[in-house]
């Protein structure tokens, strides 16, 4: 939902840094980022379904592994500590796994446009659907 929002955001011209304090609670809103959006190009073999502009975003969440040692942030504080069952360097490779994760979502750029109908949105404006 937060990169859902970021993109959303992006695509109505406004700014994006409000993402990480609506989703995130106290200090986890320090852990969240937001990527800088890029605008990427739609199209579909048929010319006149999907094609136009789109914004792209991600919002991570989480710490690097290097921030790791350092962390008093429940629960990655946990990570820090040791099973003598395991191998050092096992561990290390499965908490580098889940330290954070990404999530994306793209919107379409026309997000200001509303539609009168369902031929409409679909960019089929002017054509008519056969009656049974």
């Amino acid at each position: 939902m937060a990169a859902r929002d970021a993109v959303w955001l992006q695509a109505n011209g406004e700014n994006t840094d409000t993402v990480p304090g609506a989703f995130y609670y106290g200090k986890d809103a320090n852990l969240a980022a937001v990527a800088p959006a890029q605008e990427i190009s739609l199209s579909s073999p048929i010319p006149f379904l999907w094609s136009g502009k789109a914004w792209s975003n991600s919002v991570s969440f989480g710490i690097s592994p290097g921030d790791l040692s350092g962390t008093s942030q429940y629960p990655f504080v946990l990570l820090n500590s040791r099973i003598p069952i395991l191998p050092t360097d096992i561990m290390d490779h499965v908490m580098d796994q889940f330290l954070s994760v990404n999530t994306g979502c793209a919107w379409p750029a026309d997000v200001g446009n509303t539609y009168s109908g369902f031929m409409d949105a679909w960019g089929l404006s002017g054509l008519s659907m056969p009656s049974p």
